[in-house]
């Protein structure tokens, strides 16, 4: 409306000849604001004549100020128009959707972020809008992203954008990582700026999930995990097989001089050893609890195979607990403690309970029960006593004191003979 302004002020007597028309190849702007009209539009300007008399109220000079007014704020109100339409379709979209949406402009800043991930982040609004979106960003990639932008205005050169990430990791308020599912997308808004339409998904509980399963998958032995994957409640099947159980000797007299967190990540490392064993063996890990730690393995194909690989585990087992032992440095955290293990061959059953709240797996029967007994009858002489079936079956492999065999009374009373385990015949792998 200046240009009207000026243009209705301006006196018509010094005009000493008409103004051309917009076909006049000479015709410049009256104008820059005028000139840029001109983009939204075409107006046809009429031609303005001096009027001899001098009279301000020419009617070429007003009707030429009305047709521009008309168009000027014909123009505008298109402007205005358009930025409403574009913000109520983004309001629109972001309302709708569950998942957490940021935009930002192209230089970074936040300037529309929705509900879902106000929540998300655990920010107010007030917090996040004009704020960086590095505010979201952990390090290192926070001190990078504001480069990635420019780097990206510069080449036009796509790397994350149009693209779904699921390997992505955002930051809370409180400074918890969060890993979450991406997806960016540019846009152009209704000023014709560049930005750019961040869709946010938190994965944490799928991850937690996945972590769940795949630990399930190593505690849940293979013949009853089908079932229960199939939808079954609860699955229970009897094996015939070989069964040892490990015990940590000294456990509480280690457990009291060191810290706790020292406790854990020993016994991490340690089991995660004994894991990597058996899988390499072919043998199911059952349970670890605390000094305990029990191994199955089912008898294939009417061999004695399953006897042969858990007595290899327990000879790797017992090898590594020596090592760490003598190792005895100030950071070492097994200075007192021996491995004792009972082994038995016999019949077991394979039980687990599915609930909405947790899965219970079971192993047991008299197998399990006499190599528990197995352990306790152990001694520092003796770390390891295996039952006379696995004594049969793998006496031609490894050495015991065969002609000294020990009489073990089980729970029922019953009286078994155990033999003392000796070492390896051979050094031969399975």
């Amino acid at each position: 409306m200046s240009f009207v302004r000026q243009a209705r002020k301006s006196s018509m007597k010094g005009l000493s000849k008409p103004l051309k028309s917009e076909d006049d190849e000479d015709h410049e702007p009256h104008s820059a604001h005028q000139h840029g009209n001109r983009r939204r539009g075409s107006v046809s300007t009429p031609v303005l004549e001096n009027n001899e008399d001098g009279n301000e109220d020419n009617p070429d000079v007003d009707r030429a100020m009305n047709e521009l007014s008309k168009f000027e704020e014909s123009s505008f109100a298109s402007f205005d128009e358009k930025h409403r339409e574009f913000q109520n379709v983004l309001d629109m979209v972001c309302n709708a959707s569950m998942d957490a949406i940021v935009m930002i402009t192209s230089k970074g800043i936040v300037c529309t972020v929705n509900n879902p991930a106000l929540v998300l982040f655990g920010y107010k609004r007030w917090e996040m809008v004009g704020k960086n979106v590095t505010l979201i960003i952990p390090s290192p990639f926070a001190e990078k992203h504001d480069f990635y932008l420019q780097r990206y205005m510069k080449t036009r050169m796509k790397r994350i954008i149009g693209e779904k990430r699921d390997d992505v990791v955002s930051v809370r308020a409180t400074g918890e990582l969060m890993p979450m599912i991406l997806k960016v997308v540019e846009i152009i808004d209704s000023s014709g700026s560049n930005c750019f339409l961040a869709t946010v998904r938190n994965i944490s509980a799928a991850k937690e999930l996945q972590k769940i399963q795949t630990l399930m998958s190593n505690i849940v032995p293979k013949e009853i995990r089908e079932p229960l994957d199939a939808g079954e409640s609860c699955a229970a099947v009897e094996r015939f097989g070989t069964v040892a159980i490990f015990e940590l000797s000294g456990f509480d007299r280690w457990m009291n001089e060191i810290t706790p967190q020292d406790v854990v990540s020993a016994l991490n490392s340690l089991f995660n050893y004994f894991d990597s064993q058996c899988k390499e063996l072919g043998i199911e890990p059952y349970k670890s609890d605390a000094q305990f730690y029990t191994v199955y393995c089912p008898q294939s194909g009417g061999t004695f195979d399953d006897s042969i690989r858990v007595m290899e585990l327990v000879t790797r087992c017992l090898e590594k607990i020596k090592q760490l032992t003598a190792s005895n440095t100030k950071d070492s955290h097994f200075p007192h403690l021996d491995l004792r293990v009972g082994v038995c061959t016999g019949k077991f059953t394979i039980g687990a309970l599915s609930s909405f709240e947790k899965l219970n797996v079971y192993l047991y029967g008299v197998t399990l029960s006499t190599a528990s007994t197995l352990v306790q009858n152990t001694t520092e002489k003796m770390p390891l006593l295996v039952s006379e079936g696995v004594f049969n079956s793998t006496n031609f492999r490894f050495r015991y004191e065969e002609n000294n065999p020990i009489a073990v009374r089980l729970e029922d009373k019953n009286l078994v003979k155990a033999y003392n385990f000796l070492g390896p015949k051979s050094t031969k792998k399975v």
